[in-house]
């Protein structure tokens, strides 16, 4: 196995590595972060970092949906931030629930910067927990420097994609003082992370045609999904629907490892959230406007205990999820990544490039979830995108 190729093609861009082991990343041609060199750090890299399979080995090969105490349908109590948040609201008022109880000093999560950028701080009032709430479908590292900004005797929860919630859970291994400083760990459903050439994209197709015309760019919420929004300087607003600006757009140029991430479901996090789309009589998920609403993952025995506290005092609504077996039509897309890297992982090593390393144990397992038909149309897909120089 070729360690530093496999890091190197694989990179989440969580940052992890630079903060921990003074990796040098840098932009590539589409604004991903990318390690510059793979220092001789590379075990203890591959021992953190998603692509390494470490985390892998600790998912449950029991239910697709990975490990669960107990998986809910609710939303904020607060009608504000269900509205504007992208879904339902139920992280953003976790988090402010931590706040208010006292029970972390603050919150490490993400928040938009300079139109489509971002940027990782720490939240100490609901007010800064607010300005973040919201989807980021751009590029983000949470973790670049995460050693630096933790200070001593104070606790935190974390709010990131699925692979920066799991680098950051194996790195906690080997760091028992940092893992003493994160109480929690909060992630949500994702699909992937869409490229600067994918922002400009939707920024041109929003009437913006650089990045200088636009005041600000909103994803999702205000309604959900709700949708994304520009504002120009001279303060005219332009919108495209959901379907339009991820489908059509955002979700058509991602960094190389969502393609093959077996974790968008945040099963590493504390608690994970995903949106729980209402479904049309073919069982096609419904993206016009409604209340929002998240299916709401207690993924261990704390998140649980976290979750049951929210609910009891009111910060959140929730019921145990009735229509589980229908969560396959509602995130069908996690679904059929997870039930299918079996087969997106064989085509790679057929065309001999280098792929992620997760247990063949936990693939078999999922695949059990995909026809056969399906299993090897992806198989077939990853060999051809590989022959036309796409891989």
């Amino acid at each position: 196995m070729d360690s530093v190729n496999i890091y190197k093609e694989y990179c989440t861009g969580c940052g992890l590595c630079h903060s921990v082991y003074g990796v040098e990343l840098v932009s590539d041609e589409k604004d991903f972060l990318c390690p510059e060199i793979a220092n001789d750090n590379i075990d203890k890299l591959m021992k953190v970092c998603p692509c390494g399979g470490a985390a892998a080995k600790e998912m449950s090969d029991k239910d697709i949906w990975g490990k669960q105490e107990n998986v809910y349908l609710g939303w904020s109590s607060d009608s504000e931030i269900r509205r504007e948040a992208s879904s339902g609201g139920v992280l953003t008022s976790l988090c402010i629930y931590l706040l208010k109880h006292r029970l972390v000093n603050g919150i490490i999560q993400t928040v938009g910067d300079n139109v489509y950028g971002t940027k990782t701080v720490v939240s100490r009032t609901e007010e800064d927990v607010l300005k973040c709430m919201g989807s980021r479908y751009s590029v983000s590292a949470p973790l670049y420097d995460i050693k630096q900004l933790v200070k001593e005797n104070e606790v935190y929860a974390f709010v990131g994609k699925p692979c920066d919630v799991s680098a950051l859970r194996m790195y906690l291994k080997e760091d028992a003082g940092l893992c003493k400083q994160i109480a929690y760990m909060f992630s949500f459903f994702c699909a992937g992370t869409p490229s600067g050439t994918a922002q400009k994209m939707l920024l041109k197709e929003l009437g913006c045609n650089s990045r200088s015309e636009c005041v600000s760019l909103q994803y999702r919420g205000n309604g959900w999904p709700g949708y994304a929004t520009a504002v120009k300087k001279d303060g005219t607003e332009s919108k495209i629907n959901y379907n339009d600006s991820w489908g059509k757009i955002l979700g058509r140029d991602v960094r190389k490892i969502c393609r093959f991430c077996i974790d968008g479901i945040g099963e590493m996090a504390d608690i994970s959230c995903g949106d729980a789309w209402y479904l049309n009589d073919n069982n096609v998920p419904d993206f016009s406007e409604h209340e929002g609403r998240n299916v709401i993952f207690a993924r261990n025995i704390k998140g649980l205990e976290l979750l049951k506290k929210a609910m009891t005092d009111g910060d959140i609504i929730a019921d145990k999820y009735e229509e589980y077996e229908k969560l396959k039509f509602i995130q069908k897309y996690q679904y059929e990544r997870r039930s299918t890297m079996y087969a997106m992982i064989r085509g790679l090593r057929i065309c001999r490039v280098p792929s992620p390393v997760y247990s063949k144990n936990l693939m078999k397992n999922y695949r059990r979830n995909a026809p056969v038909k399906l299993r090897i149309k992806r198989t077939l897909g990853i060999m051809k995108r590989f022959i036309k120089g796409k891989i």
